[in-house]
Parts: structure tokens; C-alpha cells; sequence
């Protein structure tokens, strides 16, 4: 039903986080702004993994959040013996790349060293962003192609796998272009320390953690994007937090989107 935009869950602690979030997709499947209410009884007091996967549910909630809900879900109900026979799952099913980053992090810290944890990005776009049944029929490939637009880094990523795409499956359709490009802007927002992204057809900002937040040596904002900063791009400007309104309200959302990519790849 596309046209639903309300969802409203009974006793949401007693469901499952991967169950939680597949409820939440049905609806919003259109362009109309959607709202999902998950609860519960409030004279009963939850567990500590019942209030962990409503946290995860409530804080991932930007398009393509399934691969992060994911780990989420890895991380609550553990992954038992991650080198032996008794694992819940395999290396294949969780990816190379992601399993030799949980074993990296969890070699740090038996050793005691500091594991950077990367700060949440805010994305507040009004953009469809999605990969569609009927662009990729197979539920695999699509889960593959939301894997891989996760971890897009560079605009020549992008391009590469825009081309990969467009040869296997034919004419990208604009809400999949939509998504990879937001992907590559939280990505380098994630980077750079970026706290909130409000993009609509009038306004352009980026917000940053206040730098108590954001950095040991208290920069404002990092040094390589302030040396970017351009009157007739954009201005710095102060109010509870450190914030950049760009001078594009002449432009399309994607245009903009773009401009921030071009503005954020400082690497």
C-alpha cells in the first residue's frame, strides 16, 4: 500500500530487531513523509536487549540503514565463536571486508588501545532513495549493491560502480542514482566530522559538532574545509554549533547534493 504513511506496533519489545525494521518498511514506499510508532507497555520494565533494539530502530532511520541494523543486530545477540565452527552464520554472509574490521576493532581492544568510534550523520534530504524490486529482482543482488553503496568514498567509486550497475541491470533509474549519492555524502560527512546535513529546494547547511565534540585540539570545523570556504560558495556562521550555508538555492536538490560531495572530498 503505498499510500499508507502510518504505522503503529503493540508490544514492539517482544519483536526482533531485523523484524522491527521490515515492519517499518511498509510503509513511506512513496514520496510521502512517513511515521512509525513502536510501543510498548509502560509499566513494564524492559530488558537490556529489548532497549537496545528499540534504540537501534529509533536512530537508524536514513535509506539503505538495513546494512547498519545489520551489525546492530550482530553486535546485541553476539556472534559466538567468531574464528570456530560454532558461529551464527559465516565470514561470507557478514562480508570480508566487515569481518576483518569487527576483528581488527576486537584485537584493539584486548590490547588496550583506543578504538575510534564514528559519529552518527544526520541526513535531512527530500529525495526518494531506494533500489527497486523491479529494477533488481533478486533479493541477494540487492542486498550486494546496498553493501556496496555503503561503503562509496570517492567520486570516482561512484562512477565505477554506476557503470557496473548500468551493465548488468541497464538504465539507472534516478531513485538509485538518488541513493548513491546520498551514501557518498554521509560517507565523507562521516569523515569529516559532520554532525547534520539539511538540504531542501531553498536551504543548503551543514551542521557540526560543537568542537568539545568534534576534536582533541578544539578546531571549529576541520582545517581543510575551512580553507574551502569561499564567500561565494558558502559562509561560516556560528549559532549553537558551528554551521555552513551554501549559496545554491537556485539549484536542484541533487545539484546541491553534488556541490556538497565536491565540497567534502578534501582527501
Amino acid at each position: 500500500m503505498p499510500n499508507a504513511n502510518t504505522l503503529i506496533v503493540i508490544n514492539s519489545d517482544m519483536l526482533g530487531l531485523a523484524q522491527l525494521y521490515q515492519l517499518r518498511g511498509r510503509i513511506g514506499r512513496s514520496n510521502r513523509l512517513a511515521f512509525a510508532y513502536f510501543t510498548y507497555n509502560s509499566d513494564k520494565i524492559l530488558t537490556e536487549t529489548a532497549f537496545q533494539r528499540l534504540e537501534a530502530i529509533i536512530e537508524y532511520t536514513q535509506p539503505g540503514s538495513g546494512f547498519k541494523i545489520a551489525l546492530k543486530d550482530l553486535d546485541i545477540r553476539g556472534v559466538g565463536n567468531i574464528l570456530g565452527r560454532e558461529q551464527h552464520g559465516s565470514m561470507e554472509k557478514v562480508g570480508y571486508h566487515l569481518y576483518c574490521k569487527l576483528l581488527e576493532e576486537a584485537i584493539k581492544k584486548l590490547k588496550g588501545e583506543k578504538v575510534e568510534e564514528e559519529k552518527a550523520v544526520q541526513l535531512d534530504i527530500a529525495l526518494n532513495a531506494f533500489i527497486s524490486e523491479e529494477y533488481i529482482e533478486a533479493q541477494e543482488d540487492r542486498i550486494k549493491k546496498y553493501t556496496q553503496i555503503s561503503r562509496l568514498n570517492s567520486l570516482d567509486e561512484l562512477d565505477d560502480l554506476k557503470t557496473d550497475i548500468q551493465k548488468t541491470f541497464g538504465q539507472i533509474p534516478s531513485e538509485l542514482e538518488n541513493l548513491m549519492l546520498i551514501a557518498l555524502l554521509k560517507n565523507l560527512a562521516i569523515k569529516q566530522k559532520i554532525q547534520r546535513i539539511l538540504i531542501t529546494q531553498n536551504i543548503c547547511k551543514i551542521f557540526f559538532y560543537n568542537s568539545r565534540e568534534n576534536d582533541e585540539n578544539g578546531e571549529i570545523i576541520p582545517v581543510k574545509i575551512a580553507e574551502k570556504l569561499n564567500d561565494k560558495i558558502a559562509n561560516l556562521g556560528i549559532e549553537n554549533q558551528p554551521v555552513i550555508s551554501f549559496n545554491n538555492q537556485n539549484k536542484n536538490i541533487r545539484q546541491k547534493i553534488f556541490e556538497l560531495i565536491e565540497f567534502l572530498d578534501v582527501n
